[in-house]
């Protein structure tokens, strides 16, 4: 008994021992995941595939500025009626001097498009700059496309980087790309961006001209200084700048 006793002791020893020897890998795995994470969920908010359809809110984490002095957040409401569903994006900003959040842009239903969302993607790492991802589109239909703005909070302004007229000036020629998701900010201030090559047929018809196929499927970076856009070199990375947080 003895003997028996002796040997779950030492296998209850050796278990605890390797628990103990992953932990710091399963520790430093967690923290990767924290700063890699970034404010989602609210690009693509709706009330269900089908009927009966239910309205829902959600909310982004607040994501503050490298030195603090902005903070912002995205709500965005999906409101169903009946028979279909409608979207509700705001911007909220708070800066110095502000004694609580204000709106600074609201996302309605359009006539022939109820959907829209809102994706904060990061802060500049110099200046106050907010990068978003856009999207509009109808509900149960393949109609829709993506856009970036830029908000500028010490001028309070928002920029709509012209993305056509920017790639059709590379390619010399009228084109058009999709945008498929932006990534961030490389050190010196550039949007970092990814056109994607999986259009619908709606998308081709609406652009009424043809795709940059040269684009496609890579990633690029929004020079703003110089209103142009330039391959992405492989040695470059965007980086995290915002701060999340729970703030409410």
């Amino acid at each position: 008994m003895k003997r028996c006793f002796g040997f779950q002791y030492l296998a209850s020893l050796v278990l605890i021992l390797l628990v103990l020897a992953r932990e710091p890998n399963r520790l430093a795995s967690s923290q990767l995941d924290l700063e890699d994470q970034r404010p989602v969920g609210t690009l693509f908010v709706s009330c269900g595939d089908t009927a009966p359809y239910r309205s829902q809110e959600v909310r982004s984490p607040t994501l503050a500025s490298p030195d603090g002095l902005y903070k912002a957040y995205v709500v965005v409401k999906a409101s169903a009626q009946e028979n279909s569903c409608s979207n509700y994006s705001r911007l909220f900003v708070k800066g110095p001097g502000d004694k609580s959040y204000r709106v600074i842009r609201e996302l309605k239903p359009e006539p022939t498009l109820y959907g829209n969302g809102l994706r904060m993607v990061d802060w500049s790492p110099q200046g106050h700059s907010l990068s978003l991802m856009v999207l509009i589109f109808q509900f149960g239909s393949d109609v829709g496309w993506t856009e970036p703005w830029v908000y500028d909070a010490d001028l309070d302004r928002f920029y709509y980087p012209p993305l056509n007229k920017l790639f059709a000036e590379v390619f010399r020629q009228d084109c058009a790309i999709r945008l498929a998701d932006i990534l961030g900010y490389s050190p010196d201030g550039q949007l970092i961006l990814k056109v994607g090559d999986d259009w619908t047929v709606d998308e081709v018809i609406d652009n009424n001209g043809p795709r940059c196929i040269g684009a496609e499927d890579q990633v690029w970076r929004l020079d703003f200084k110089n209103n142009k856009v330039l391959r992405l070199s492989s040695l470059e990375r965007p980086q995290r700048y915002g701060r999340i947080g729970t703030e409410r």
